[in-house]
């Protein structure tokens, strides 16, 4: 149970809630597929007429408590793992959030004039750690027998939750020019995914009251529950609960669905454009609907529900094996939660933006992304923050620069950088800030390698 519940801190740990993955080159004319998953009418007319994508990703880190600086991680770090007043185990409202992002192989190309297609293959992951009382988790970073429980007489466990949710998709994406002269492009697209669910789950403290402590013995951390309360494991998909977790881990479950994505472009020239295939525009709008959907799981057979009522006699949990032990206590009653079926959204959202040429191949655009999915109303949905990206950017058929400064839930604003050189794409949408501010507490990093062709 512990290595499992230390795999999803970790990848809660190194990420975000899901924020713009690839930032500033999902509005670029020159952005392929890139700006394919970002808006399909975003397949045609762009100054590459077909392309390919062999492999990216993007993966962010963030958590509410603890700067991420380049310059002084390990600073952060041992401010992150030491204990007494002023480090992060004296907080009860850890969060973290994850998002890992990746373009598998793709490829798009323009029919004609006025029409493309794009076929997509994609993995994503989102998670979110929700108000831990981070004295827990120093018994998972630090040595036990050097923690001094002592200074902590009691903990809060109330309302504290692991998510996780993991899909795969293949896409067909088709984008047509519906109206076109020399000075004005109206681009509609469209996109159906075939959605593979690969796991839902939620585990999680909720209605406690009494009194909680933590004790060491040996070298194991005990927690101490004197009190009412309920501890849930709600999984559908790959099972990553119980002491057998490892030997079912398999990336595959009976949740599937087929969703859409829609969108549209505006784009305008100042003068007129006879050969506007290898003229950028002067100004773009943009708008697209993305991830309209979502996936019904069946709990798998470690799905529980543990209700403690401890209020004469404490109830000892050793953390290592936390199932185990509640499965073992005469203290806590069982229900089995095997086989109830239950909705998760994919993360729904609405996706603005603009974008204009300032100087020759210099340009700036302005994104925004709006969840439309919420999470106080449905538990198991996944979901992306609110964000807005501006991003100035120079760019050339073959080269390009961008500047991406991001502006997103918890993390706040960042400022990274990205470059394209021929097939190759590296960039972090929070590099700059990582090295010179000591506030950051967000890191993203990204790479990919597509070739595109005119």
């Amino acid at each position: 149970m512990k290595k499992i519940f230390f795999l999803l801190l970790m990848l809660s740990a190194f990420s975000m809630r899901a924020q713009q993955s690839f930032s500033g080159f999902r509005v670029s004319p020159y952005g392929g597929i890139y700006s394919i998953i970002n808006n399909p009418a975003e397949a045609v007319g762009g100054m590459h007429k077909k392309g390919v994508n062999l492999l990216s990703f993007d993966g962010i880190f963030s958590n509410n408590k603890v700067p991420l600086s380049l310059s002084g991680l390990s600073d952060s770090f041992e401010k992150f793992t030491k204990t007494g007043e002023g480090s992060v185990f004296s907080h009860n409202d850890l969060d973290a959030d994850f998002n890992l992002d990746i373009l598998g192989p793709s490829a798009f190309f323009n029919i004609g004039n006025k029409n493309a297609i794009a076929i997509t293959s994609r993995v994503r992951a989102i998670a979110d750690v929700r108000g831990i009382d981070a004295k827990i988790l120093e018994s998972y970073f630090s040595d036990t027998n050097l923690m001094d429980l002592a200074a902590y007489p009691s903990i809060k466990i109330d309302n504290q939750h692991i998510l996780v949710n993991a899909f795969s998709e293949v896409g067909a994406s088709w984008g047509s020019i519906v109206f076109s002269n020399e000075k004005h492009t109206i681009k509609v697209g469209v996109t159906l995914k075939a959605i593979q669910g690969i796991i839902s789950s939620r585990a999680g403290f909720d209605d406690f009251s009494g009194a909680i402590k933590l004790e060491q013995k040996k070298d194991d951390v005990i927690l101490n529950i004197s009190g009412t309360g309920d501890f849930s494991i709600n999984n559908g998909g790959i099972n990553i609960w119980g002491e057998d977790s490892d030997s079912k881990f398999r990336l595959q479950s009976s949740a599937s669905t087929f969703v859409f994505d829609a969108g549209f472009a505006y784009e305008y020239r100042k003068e007129p454009c006879p050969d506007c295939e290898k003229t950028p525009y002067d100004f773009k709008f943009g708008l697209a609907f993305t991830d309209a959907g979502r996936l019904n799981y069946t709990t798998t057979e470690n799905s529980k529900k543990y209700s403690i009522n401890s209020s004469v006699t404490s109830v000892a949990l050793n953390l290592d094996n936390l199932q185990r032990d509640l499965d073992r206590s005469n203290l806590v009653s069982q229900t089995s939660l095997k086989g109830k079926t239950f909705t998760s959204s994919l993360p729904v959202a609405l996706r603005i933006y603009a974008d204009a040429r300032i100087l020759r191949k210099f340009f700036v655009d302005f994104s925004g992304q709006f969840a439309s999915s919420d999470k106080k109303d449905k538990i198991y949905n996944a979901t992306y923050a609110n964000s807005f990206v501006l991003t100035p950017r120079y760019e050339s058929r073959w080269i390009g620069f961008y500047l991406p400064i991001a502006n997103t839930q918890q993390v706040g604003t960042t400022i990274g950088t990205g470059l394209r050189v021929g097939p190759l794409v590296v960039g972090s949408s929070s590099i700059i800030s990582n090295l010179f501010s000591n506030n950051t507490k967000g890191i993203n990093v990204f790479a990919g390698i597509t070739y595109q062709w005119h």
